[in-house]
């Protein structure tokens, strides 16, 4: 769905450049299993990992427990992008946020 849009912006149909970044969200969600506390920012939840091309179109969001660190959800980022390279063949360049 990403590449008509970057096509109408005069862009390349895959990135050569994405952001990650993440953000700590409450969880309402009773039984959850990734429910954890992220001591920094006292939030009771989980924590988005999110890939972004440079004109804030999604590309990726890995969900981990909030108590992990940013470092463990940036691997798990990395790991899947691994996965689906296939996708992302002109990615070379990602800025942590």
């Amino acid at each position: 769905m990403n590449d008509p849009l970057r096509q109408l912006e005069e862009q390349s149909g895959t990135p050569s450049t994405a952001l990650l970044d993440s953000q700590s969200v409450k969880t309402g969600l009773p039984g959850a299993k990734q429910i954890s506390v992220d001591g920094g920012k006292l939030v009771n939840g989980g924590k988005r990992h999110f890939l972004v091309d440079t004109s804030g179109l999604l590309l990726m969001v890995v969900v981990i427990a909030a108590g992990l660190s940013d470092q463990k959800g940036a691997r798990q980022v990395f790991e899947r992008l691994e996965q689906k390279r296939q996708k992302f063949p002109r990615l070379v360049r990602i800025l942590a946020v």
